[in-house]
This record gives C-alpha cells, structure tokens and sequence, in this order.
C-alpha cells in the first residue's frame, strides 16, 4: 500500500513537471514568441525606497558613494547651499547631513569607512564673513567633525593614502603647493611649494608609487615624494592639460591641443610625446594600452610603452567618458553607448541613447542612463538601462523623470543619484533624488543559457529524476520480497 501510494506521489510529480513545462513555453509563445521579452517583463526591477527630502530647493545630485550600508551623496541647487547627506543604504532614511552654504561644489570629497573628507575650492562663504579655503573631516558615521584645516586660499579633491591626506591649493596668482596631513587630527605632516606659474587643478592630484603627482593648469606637472614631501622633479610644458592618468610607471598627460605626452614616473623624462589635433576628453590606461577619447567622437588606442598607434575608431559623436572592462572599450557619447574590442577597436556593439551617462559595470552587466537634455517638460521620462555586456541586449529598465544618472551597486542593489531639470523647464516640480532599485537578477548574462532554458532544462531533468525514484521504489522492494521468499523456501 505504501509503495502505490509513494508510486502515485511521484508520478503526479512527472505529470506536474512536463505541464508546467508546458505552461511556460505556452505564455512565451503568447508573449509574442519573443522568450527575452517575456523573462524581461518577469524580471522587472523593483524600487526599494526614493529620498528626495532635502533641506533646500536641491536639483544635482552626486554619484553616490556606498560604503558599510551608508551612502554619501552630495547636492546642490539654487540656492547655493552645497549639503552632503549620508543615508542608511537598506531603507533610505537620512542618518546626517553636514550644510557647507559655500558657493563650491561639495561634490569634491573623499569617503572612507572611518572618514568624509571635503575640499573647499571656493574662497567665498554665502555670508562673505571668510574667504578661506578649508579641508574638512568628518566621522563617516554620524557625520560629527573631526578636525578642519585652513590655509587661506582654497583646496581640491582631498586623496586618502595610508593614513594621510594629500591635497593641493593655489598659495597665490603665481604658484601652488601640495599638503599632507595626519588623518587622525589634521596635523601638517608636511607642505611643499610648487615651482613659479604651478597653479594646480582642483582635480589634479595622483598618488602611486610612493609618490604624489601634482598638474597644473597651464601645464607644470611636479612630482613629491609622499614621505617627505620633497620635490622630486618637475617637467614644464605650454599646453592647457584637460586630462591626465598613469599606469604606475609613467604619467600620461593629454591636452586642449590634441597632444599625448608620457613621462618617466621616477624622473620626469620624455618617454614620447604624440599629436592626434584634436582636444582630448579622457584618458584611461588598460591592456598595456592608452586609451584616449577626444571631443570630435574620435578613439585612439597606443602602445603605452611606446606610444606606436594601435588602431583608431571615430563613434561620430561627442565623447562623454570611456570605461574599459576584460578587454573591451564601453564609450559613452551624444548618442549612446558603444562597445569596442579593446585590442583591435573592431565595434561590438551599439546601443543609441540621446546622450549617454557614464557607464559602470557590475558582474556582467553595463549600466547607463540618460545623460540629458536638462531642458525637458518633466511629464518626460528617461529610462535607466541594464544591458548585457556581451551583446548590448536591454536586459530591463527603469524609468525616471530625471537625467544625468550616476549611481554606485552595492549588494546587488543599484544606488542611482538622479538630476531633476533646472528652473528652466515650464513643468519643474521638484529636486533631484536618490534610488534604490533592486533588479531580480544581477548577473544574467553570466549564465551559459537563457533563464528560459535553464527554467526548461531544470523541469525536464526533475522529470527524469522522478521517473527514476518511481522504478527504483515500486521494484526495488518486489526484487526484496522475492528474495525473502526464497530463503524461506529454503
């Protein structure tokens, strides 16, 4: 009785199976026929949480940072009030906001576990009661200050390395300075002037090899060792730098004019020194390779030992930023996403947008947003995209009445800091935002088949296994039964 009744068990399972294989394939074919559509309309995102409760009428958001469940992003708006708000990255509620009310951007920080760090580019306070530049750090917990130096002028984008912080500032019309600082209390460890006409960027600084890098604007590029602050060397060129990187051994400046200089890391010598014509946008090194992305749409691929062209691909439109990921290129432009062959620039694939956001990557999978315009009604919606990085395929998307989409993934959870439009706009409503969305599956493309298939084959190897439980428990036991009979016989 017990084996019919187990037999009946797992014969509804065989049945149970192939219908629901069946059952599947059936509202595929209704779908249109189209399987990804309908895993797509499966699969769709789900929002987990918005924040837009800022403290001032705040329309740009920063990139968010995750970090240990918090996320740090920076906003500003018409009023000039620059906020930095940390918010609990599980259900979006504000853990602290620190208010600067400086005309500079607060999107110039630097986020530890333990520490924010901010840089005050701007010598004018909203109450004109200091014109002082200031670097302050914060506890990256509860936002409590911990210590702030100031020096009179105005820093940029404080770099934590090893328990110091590295900055520059512009000591006067003439020339710069870089600083290092205890992070623990914001003790000068040690200060070094510049050479004459070094007036460094905001964003100019590079720390790597046990050195700090320092570019200027109009082209001086210094080199000090980390420790001690020494001024190793300086190399001086006439060119307005718009981009600059390095590989760890040589420092890759490029410029407003076209030109692609590298220089030896350890002494400042020429290394070469290339012309493309055109002003350079971005510069990113991978592959033993110098990608460079310039303004007219044009990408330049050279050895980077040499500087020997590997290959050239023009995307037709403006470059926004590159992203090179396992050997391939993900160009960002006015009118999309590309995706080229880091080795040979051959184009893989191409996905159009208005104007695209720069992309990140995460677990085989390219995100990118609208990237404008600004100017739209914002009964418009602009859409977020996942797409399969191997094929450009949308895997899904999100849509939002929102541009200039930077976000940040975290435990499989997209962090998206969002723009609204500027006052411009005959239907502006409100600021920008912060998302939390969550996408089902966070590394579809990894698989080695569709999700359908893998759903299918799954059923289909079940089927098999209940078919083989149901054979071995009705006959085994009638194969021991017979044999107990036997011995008894004897």
């Amino acid at each position: 009785m017990l084996n019919s009744g187990l037999a009946f068990v797992f014969i509804a399972l065989l049945c149970l199976s192939a219908f629901s294989a069946l059952a599947l394939e059936a509202s595929a074919q209704e779908s249109g026929g189209n399987v990804e559509n309908f895993i797509a309309n499966i699969l769709s995102p789900t929002a987990l949480w918005k924040f837009d409760s800022f403290a001032n009428y705040q329309t740009d958001v920063s990139t968010p940072i995750v970090i240990n469940g918090l996320i740090y992003v920076a906003v500003n708006g018409d009023s000039d009030a620059r906020t930095l708000y940390c918010l609990n990255a599980s259900t979006g509620n504000e853990v602290w906001n620190s208010l600067t009310n400086v005309f500079a951007a607060f999107d110039i920080y630097t986020v530890s576990a333990a520490y924010v760090l901010s840089g005050n580019v701007a010598q004018l306070y909203a109450d004109s009661s200091a014109t002082e530049g200031i670097i302050s750090c914060l506890n990256a917990v509860d936002g409590h200050q911990l210590w702030t130096y100031t020096n009179g002028t105005g820093f940029g984008v404080p770099i934590l390395a090893d328990g110091v912080v590295y900055d520059e500032a512009s000591e006067n019309a003439n020339s710069g300075a870089v600083y290092a600082l205890n992070v623990s209390n914001g003790a000068v460890i040690w200060e070094s002037p510049g050479p004459i006409r070094s007036i460094f960027d905001e964003n100019s600084l590079i720390v790597s090899g046990g050195e700090v890098y320092a570019i200027g604007d109009d082209g001086p590029i210094s080199a000090f060792d980390a420790c001690t602050g020494k001024n190793v060397w300086n190399y001086t060129m006439s060119i307005q730098v718009s981009s600059f990187t390095t590989d760890g051994s040589r420092i890759y400046v490029g410029s407003e004019t076209g030109e692609i200089l590298a220089l030896n890391g350890s002494n400042g010598s020429v290394v070469y020194d290339n012309q493309i014509g055109s002003p350079i946008e971005s510069m990113i090194t991978a592959n033993n390779s110098v990608y460079t992305a310039c303004s007219n749409g044009d990408i330049y691929a050279f050895d980077s030992s040499n500087g020997k062209l590997e290959w050239h691909y023009s995307t037709g439109s403006s470059v926004n930023s590159a992203l090179s990921v396992d050997g391939y290129l993900y160009v960002s432009t006015n009118s999309g996403l590309s995706c080229l062959e880091g080795y040979n620039g051959n184009a893989v694939w191409s996905f159009k947008l208005s104007s695209a956001a720069n992309p990140a990557y995460s677990d085989g999978i390219i995100y990118v947003g609208e990237g404008g315009p600004e100017f739209f009604s914002s009964n418009i919606q602009h859409s977020f995209y996942a797409l399969d990085a191997t094929t450009g395929k949308i895997l899904w998307s999100y849509s939002f009445p929102y541009v200039e989409f930077g976000f940040a993934v975290y435990r499989g959870t997209l962090y998206i800091g969002a723009d609204y439009v500027t006052n411009l706009s005959p239907d502006n409503i409100g600021s920008g935002a912060v998302f939390a969305v969550k996408p089902i599956i966070s590394s579809l493309p990894l698989l080695p088949v569709t999700l359908w298939e893998a759903t299918v084959s799954a059923l289909r190897v079940a089927s098999v296994v209940a078919l083989i439980v149901v054979l071995v428990v009705v006959f085994l036991p009638r194969k021991k039964q017979k044999v107990g009979d036997r011995n008894e016989v004897a």
